[in-house]
């Protein structure tokens, strides 16, 4: 398995698999000594395992109904603890319900198709720069900054 570099060099490009997602965020649970406790085992199986992106309420319904959790503000918790610490992220829709992609936290930008959820890592970019400089030049003190692109891959404007 190629594993993606820290930082990724400028224009630098890879896709990001849900096996290399699921093996990364495993990875950093445990050098962070965080629990795998049944209910995040059962959301990230769901989630290593979906066609990206996802519904937060698709997956309450489908582990609720297939694996009997019961809890469903404990799936919810697990959900927004992956979002918090930048392991998925929200794709806004207008008038429809958010859904979720499979992201890396840290610095990294991603660009998602919002059609098939393949996930490309790029490492920084001429643009996220401008802005910076641009903000800075204005008297805005920058503290941190997420770049997320969302369209469609070649593969799915094909179909």
């Amino acid at each position: 398995m190629t594993t993606l570099p820290q930082p990724l060099t400028k224009g630098e490009l890879v896709s990001l698999t849900p096996q290399h997602w699921r093996t990364r965020l495993e990875q950093a649970m445990q050098d962070e000594q965080q629990r795998m406790t049944r209910t995040r085992r059962l959301v990230l199986d769901w989630i290593t395992a979906a066609e990206a992106p996802f519904s937060a309420e698709t997956l309450v319904d489908d582990l609720t109904t297939r694996q009997g959790i019961i809890s469903r503000p404990t799936i919810y918790r697990a959900v927004e603890w992956l979002r918090r610490t930048g392991w998925i992220g929200r794709i806004h829709h207008d008038g429809a319900e958010h859904t979720y992609a499979r992201l890396l936290p840290g610095h990294y930008h991603h660009a998602v198709c919002t059609a098939c959820g393949l996930t490309l890592v790029f490492g920084g970019c001429d643009l996220t720069q401008a802005l910076l400089h641009t903000l800075v030049a204005h008297g805005f003190t920058v503290q941190g900054h997420l770049l997320e692109l969302y369209g469609h891959c070649a593969n799915c404007q094909q179909t």
